[in-house]
């Protein structure tokens, strides 16, 4: 259950800008996104396991959106299973704990808040970039399948197939294709 009062602590708040920095995520957003869940559960492991005499519940009221004790320890073990199944969090967590136990060596770099900006726009901008290479494949793949379909034999139905597959939206390219083709293939 989540409460209201939200505490402020030296180490928890260094702790939450390494994970920004490693993880590209800020851990106190209130979201359910899996990588703010996870960067949230990373942030249970390192503050319990570097500062065992704190209550799971103090360490909720820590992470800026009110957890409870339950929900602390259900994400300290949720984090523990995934390090030992998947490599990205493993490194992840190693590279933040590194990061947190070497405290003022690395403060200046970790507050930084436009490191953390910087981050999350390279992210969005890779994202943007793999989305327009998926529809640059999804458009090759309508031109082969264009150039396969009107074949040195049928040639002569060429104008009647672009002016069909121009008037088709795109999302019903891909659907009509097949039928094309065999139609023109049974002529």
């Amino acid at each position: 259950m989540k409460s209201s009062n939200t505490k402020k602590n030296e180490a928890a708040e260094r702790l939450k800008n390494v994970i920004k920095v490693v993880m590209c995520v800020d851990p106190n957003e209130n979201t359910r996104d899996r990588e703010v869940v996870t960067a949230r559960q990373m942030f249970f492991k390192v503050i319990k396991d570097n500062n065992p005499i704190w209550s799971f519940s103090y360490i909720g009221s820590l992470i800026g959106v009110g957890y409870d004790h339950a929900t602390v320890r259900y994400g300290k073990s949720v984090i523990e299973d995934l390090l030992v199944q998947d490599d990205d969090i493993r490194v992840a967590y190693e590279k933040i704990l590194g990061l947190y136990e070497n405290g003022d060596r690395v403060t200046e770099y970790v507050h930084r808040e436009d490191v953390f900006n910087k981050l999350k726009e390279l992210d969005q901008t890779i994202h943007n970039q793999n989305y327009y290479l998926s529809e640059l494949k999804r458009d090759f793949g309508i031109v082969k399948e264009k150039v396969n379909m009107v074949s040195d034999n049928n040639s002569e139905y060429v104008p009647v197939v672009e002016m069909i597959l121009q008037r088709l939206p795109k999302n019903k390219i891909e659907k009509a294709i097949p039928k094309i083709r065999a139609v023109i293939n049974g002529l």
